[in-house]
């Protein structure tokens, strides 16, 4: 499962889509910490 949520969180970040239509639907904590180490990791210009 984690593998898998790492899988899609990488692409999901290669692909560059800017997405206006939300869902209420929470977020785990531990997916957003996820998701903010890999932000802080990737390459700047």
């Amino acid at each position: 499962m984690v593998r898998k949520i790492s899988e899609e969180v990488f692409n999901a970040i290669l692909s560059r889509r800017s997405i206006r239509k939300y869902i209420d639907k929470k977020v785990p904590e531990n997916d957003v910490k996820k998701i903010m180490e890999a932000g802080r990791r990737a390459p700047t210009d």
